[in-house]
């Protein structure tokens, strides 16, 4: 028999995180730039981004170099990218904060974002948004490559604070709920 799962959050109602969403007003708009596979994993936080954060869109895909309503947005409003840096990719650093009014995310896997990333070369032309790696890192479910990587609601969530100087890591609550359930879940088959 098929576990019951909740329509919102897609997890089981027994760890559903609904209750634990706070909604969040944020100015800057956000675009998540999400990996079909990623949409199924059942971490998946970009779905937390977007039952928090009033101003989020998930676009779901590989190849945006044809979508319209991203391609309208990149034409008309000043968007910068939130990614880690690689060597290999020579960022173009933003300069001023301020003028951001559209974050594009990338979300996937380290391998699957630097494919959307490569298969999408509009993204290499854009301004390049890095957060600090002082942040807690709080998602212990799933492997990070290295410091200062975080899981697609945590970066969010941070570069808003620091884009928008108000503390917006109320956002973080749904996330942090979860992560401690799947913690626990996994100490108690230990």
């Amino acid at each position: 028999m098929k576990r019951q799962t909740c329509s919102d959050c897609k997890r089981p109602i027994k760890f559903c995180y609904c209750s634990h969403i706070e909604q969040v007003k944020n100015k800057t708009e956000i675009i998540i730039l999400q990996h079909p596979l990623e949409c199924k994993h059942p971490f998946n936080t970009a779905r937390i981004c977007e039952k928090t954060f009033d101003n989020c869109n998930v676009l779901v895909g590989e190849d945006f170099n044809t979508h319209l309503e991203l391609q309208e947005i990149l034409s008309q409003k000043k968007c910068a990218l939130l990614f880690k840096r690689q060597d290999s990719l020579r960022p173009n650093p933003v300069q001023n904060r301020n003028n951001i009014e559209c974050l594009i995310v990338i979300d996937g896997n380290w391998k699957k974002a630097k494919k959307i990333y490569y298969l999408n070369t509009f993204l290499h032309d854009l301004p390049l948004i890095e957060i600090e790696s002082n942040y807690p890192m709080n998602y212990q479910i799933r492997r990070y490559p290295k410091k200062g990587h975080y899981a697609t609601v945590e970066a969010i969530t941070y570069a808003l604070t620091e884009q928008e100087g108000t503390d917006f890591t109320v956002a973080l609550k749904a996330f942090q709920y979860m992560a401690a359930v799947q913690s626990n879940l996994m100490a108690s088959k230990l």
